[in-house]
């Protein structure tokens, strides 16, 4: 652990440097122009004593007064308004969430993106079929233990310093796979490449938790989740096009440019969100790492972050030392353990088709690099189109679940308003006094509900694959199937990932790292057990067993589902 502990130095060093050189003259330069903008800000009283999560008392008091938040560029110094959960909206948000989906897109993009040229690897590397895959199957595995260092370290000291350590240590590893010419060493640089870039997905997903609220979570974490796994479904599509044209080295070079670009926009654009520095925004950070010149440039930001110290202090929430096995802590309840292994054998599912899709279109169908890159098009699309879809969805039935909720919490609420004032009907009654308790919204129940249906078209689709490819059909028909797969797999993911966000929205990293840990051991296994599974029991057989385990895993989805809630109850009881 003493590389850990000299990393911890090295980042606290680092927090105390008191500016950023390249930003200080941006500061010198907008000073004047600060002193002419009216500093407004939010009020600063609202009740702490719930002690349950401080967005649902945001909720609460939309639900309440049914308006929109006031501006907050509009609200006095002396307001008693509850403070917003974020002040990122609009722009702000939508250039936070894409600043994390480009460098999210890099860990499920660096493993596929080479599948095309791994007949050309294995002749230069002079090695076996099995040995090269498992340059996958090692990926997959450091995919999943990666986040596990980077996602604590995260929680303690904010995530921009994070994505900067990932980046940099990805685009190292990038360089050296440019350049090697060992079986051996490439196999320890795709580990290290997996472990540097594979904790963007959760601490874009810790980005998502601290700027979103259960009502718009969903829309957001779909696009989030989707376009992080974009890179399974064209990644073979580029890995093709530059294998064809440049050589197999060029992808590790596109990578290094593609990376690097990525990190000068994590470096301006992206602002610190971790609550434990920022609150909802509104609090200037304390060390240059975490600002970014953006925040310094923008006219809306500006007039709503407090230099002076000053801020939303109540919404500040107290630092923590990096955890390194906090994951373990979430990854134990059964809730959580549970919808990650059905999540879990999805994903791995569409993967496995996606590891042998590369082979069979060679083999069966006699496609070269370029064609068996176009052969993953219909992949890609169903992971777009499932991303946007499943976002969608989720924020459709969470609205309509939660109204419901409120309906009937509102009747017994005039109910007993009656009985208590002494009125003659519920007409009497003001409603504009009610407050909804939120805590107690089957959360469960409007995330889940959706996964049966994903879950069936994902099973379809990989098991008309298979026969498709066992009884080789006209190629067009297996690769529409693929679709459906990806499609199915990428939004069951969504739907198991947002209700972690939304149960631990104050360990949002943390959740996503047991996703990732989870998704990449299964995925890992199951990769290696492909090829062996396709010779015993041919294409069709395998995936046929594979869609028949994923149908029956959700059975695992539906035992949260009916008994999460009581769960979720018994740990908060605990913690009261």
């Amino acid at each position: 652990m003493n590389h850990l502990s000299d990393l911890e130095k090295g980042l606290e060093d680092g927090l105390q440097l008191d500016k950023d050189p390249l930003v200080e003259m941006v500061d010198e330069e907008n000073h004047k122009q600060e002193e002419e903008i009216p500093e407004k800000s939010y009020g600063k009283s609202y009740d702490k004593s719930c002690d349950h999560d401080p967005q649902e008392d945001y909720s609460h008091h939309k639900l309440a007064s049914k308006s929109q938040s006031p501006d907050p560029d509009s609200i006095s110094n002396h307001s008693t308004v509850a403070p917003p959960y974020t002040i990122f909206d609009g722009s702000d948000t939508f250039i936070l969430i894409s600043v994390a989906c480009a460098a999210a897109f890099f860990s499920s993009l660096s493993s596929p993106i080479y599948l095309p040229a791994m007949p050309i690897l294995e002749k230069k590397m002079h090695v076996s079929t099995e040995l090269i895959n498992l340059t996958v199957v090692v990926y997959n595995l450091f995919q999943g233990l990666g986040p596990v260092v980077w996602g604590a370290l995260a929680d303690g000291y904010g995530r921009r310093p994070v994505y900067f350590g990932c980046l940099i240590v990805y685009i190292g590893a990038c360089v050296g796979l440019a350049l090697v010419n060992s079986y051996g060493v490439m196999m320890f640089l795709r580990c290290l490449q997996a472990a540097g870039i594979a904790a963007t997905v959760s601490l874009g997903a810790g980005v998502v938790g601290d700027i979103t609220t259960r009502t718009n979570r969903g829309k957001i974490m779909g696009i989030f989740q989707g376009w992080a796994l974009l890179g399974g479904g064209f990644g073979p599509l580029i890995g093709g096009g530059l294998t064809e044209g440049l050589g197999w080295r060029s992808i590790f070079w596109f990578l290094v440019i593609a990376s690097s670009c990525t990190l000068l926009a994590v470096y301006l654009l992206l602002s610190e969100t971790r609550r434990s520095f920022v609150g909802n925004g509104t609090i200037y950070p304390e060390y240059w790492i975490h600002r970014s010149p953006w925040m310094r440039v923008s006219p809306r930001l500006r007039k709503r972050i407090h230099k002076d110290g000053g801020g939303d202090m109540d919404t500040l929430q107290p630092r923590t030392k990096p955890q390194y096995l906090s994951f373990l802590l979430i990854l134990k309840e059964p809730d959580v353990l549970l919808i990650l292994f059905a999540a879990s054998l999805h994903y791995a599912a569409w993967f496995m088709l996606t590891t042998a899709l590369a082979s069979s279109l060679a083999d069966v169908y006699h496609f070269n690099s370029l064609q068996i890159g176009l052969g993953f098009i219909s992949n890609g699309m169903g992971s777009i189109v499932g991303s946007f879809v499943s976002g969608i969805m989720m924020n459709f039935y969470y609205r309509k679940k939660l109204e419901k909720y409120r309906q009937e919490c509102l009747g017994k609420w005039r109910q007993e308003e009656v009985v208590k004032r002494g009125l003659q009907d519920e007409s009497e009654v003001d409603d504009s006094t009610f407050e909804l308790d939120e805590s107690k919204f089957d959360i469960h129940g409007a995330r889940l509900t959706l996964c049966l249906p994903m879950s069936a078209i994902l099973a379809v689709g990989i098991i008309v694959y298979g026969w498709t490819i066992e009884y080789e059909v006209q190629y067009v028909c297996p690769l529409v199937f693929t679709f459906f797969v990806s499609f199915g797999a990428i939004s069951y993911l969504n739907f198991a990932s947002t209700l972690l966000v939304d149960i631990y929205p104050e360990k949002a990293a943390s959740a996503m790292s047991c996703v990732n840990f989870v998704r990449c051991i299964i995925a890992a296994g199951m990769i290696a057990a492909v090829d062996r599974m396709i010779q015993s029991l041919g294409q069709g057989g395998c995936f046929t067993l594979i869609g028949g385990i994923c149908l029956l895993s959700n059975g695992c989805t539906m035992a949260v589902h009916r008994w999460g809630p009581r769960w979720v109850a018994k740990r908060n009881a605990k913690k009261a």
